[in-house]
């Protein structure tokens, strides 16, 4: 759908949100997925949250049946749906951008109904700012270097393995072929002192070599690449 920039963006009386097309007048878009319910009963409200969600809230106008006030708003939808997949598949200016999350960071979305994402850090990484995982995250350690670097003595070498999280960008080198498994994608990090992460798909046999710092990180159960962190 491509609208021009006048077109509207309407939060109406009845809880329905919609886009109101500038050239098409006679055309909208709606985008609410669900009745938001009467407004004899409901209040509604729509905003973009912290985490950059613009999401539609509804709160019972009365107290409930057992005659207690409900103590929240319920959300009713998001757009998006999922703020970290909508992000990590956009690959416009990928290289000019460290990601929803900073540099290293890795966004995630909440099990419950919310949605609502957060930002973490992998193992072996911290927090830029203390307490504050949305600034982006710093290795514990000393980056690999080809000048003498500690990697140099491969039996020290260790990798920390992460499940089901991908850094889509900041490849450097894509290795592929049924001889690929998860050995030889991080034996092929091991030799390589350039090398941060080494990012293994079984299905393809994929082996991605990443360099630092790592940019949109995202984790999800959809994920099955395995992250193997030099």
């Amino acid at each position: 759908m491509t609208l021009r920039w006048d077109s509207q963006l309407v939060f109406n009386e009845a809880g329905y949100i919609y886009i109101q097309d500038a050239v098409r007048t006679y055309k909208t878009y709606n985008l609410t997925r669900e009745d938001p319910g009467s407004r004899e009963i409901f209040y509604h409200m729509a905003r973009i949250d912290h985490d950059g969600v613009f999401r539609l809230y509804k709160h019972l106008r009365d107290n409930t049946s057992d005659g207690s006030c409900p103590s929240s708003w319920t959300i009713m939808q998001g757009i998006p749906d999922d703020i970290c997949g909508a992000l990590a598949s956009d690959h416009v200016n990928a290289g000019d951008h460290d990601g929803f999350c900073r540099p290293n960071g890795i966004c995630s979305t909440s099990d419950n109904s919310s949605g609502r994402a957060f930002c973490s850090c992998p193992d072996e990484f911290s927090p830029l700012i203390q307490l504050d995982n949305w600034a982006g995250c710093k290795p514990n350690f000393p980056l690999p270097s080809c000048h003498k670097g500690w990697e140099k003595n491969k039996e020290l070498v260790d990798f920390v393995k992460l499940k089901n999280v991908d850094f889509p960008f900041t490849s450097y080198k894509l290795v592929e072929g049924p001889q690929v498994n998860e050995a030889s994608c991080r034996q092929l990090c091991l030799d390589n002192c350039l090398c941060v992460v080494a990012i293994y798909e079984e299905k393809g046999h994929l082996c991605w070599k990443k360099k630092y710092p790592l940019s949109n990180g995202r984790q999800s159960p959809n994920i099955t690449r395995r992250d193997l962190i030099k």
